[in-house]
């Protein structure tokens, strides 16, 4: 027999058994805590992404349930079949006058392409990738001299990285 964590505290604690109302509540607390938990979520990855987040935790749920009903949280995610916040163009804050709600494929599929110089990761530029790529210097001299990895020089001499530029060469 399955045993849930709160059957489990009361077991432990010799507590007495819960009543229809207080375990009512008791649900309704857990629902309220993975809600504020996907609320900061969001509220942090946006932060990290330095874009600008502009909701109370009451306007972001608002939100979500004017857009896909009571049972929002269900449909929200990032599955193929769940709905997420989409900034309009991927550009600007998430604010109302700049969100909407689509598919999370859809919004796959709108995304601005992070490829070659445009990865603010990226520590080469496609005129160094090329001249990479032709170079006939061991890997450990180019690292140096590129100031990057033997193990990304190995890659893009291999095709492994940096397909977009290395594919025609």
């Amino acid at each position: 027999m399955k045993v849930t964590k709160r059957e489990k505290f009361q077991w432990c604690s010799n507590a007495p058994p819960l009543d229809y109302h207080e375990e009512e509540t008791y649900n309704q607390t857990m629902t309220e805590t993975k809600v504020h938990k996907a609320f900061r979520s969001q509220r942090s990855r946006s932060a990290a992404r330095g874009i600008g987040f502009h909701f109370t935790f009451e306007e972001w749920t608002d939100w979500w349930q004017a857009n896909l009903g009571d049972d929002w949280q269900s449909k929200r995610g990032t599955k193929k079949d769940q709905f997420v916040m989409a900034r309009k163009h991927d550009k600007g804050d998430y604010e109302p006058n700049n969100i909407r709600c689509i598919l999370c494929t859809d919004n796959h599929k709108e995304c601005v392409s992070t490829q070659g110089e445009k990865n603010g990761f990226a520590k080469l530029t496609v005129k160094q990738v090329i001249e990479i790529f032709h170079s006939p210097k061991n890997y450990h001299l180019l690292a140096e001299e590129y100031n990057t990895t033997r193990s990304r020089i190995y890659r893009i001499k291999t095709k492994r990285v940096w397909q977009s530029v290395t594919v025609s060469l």
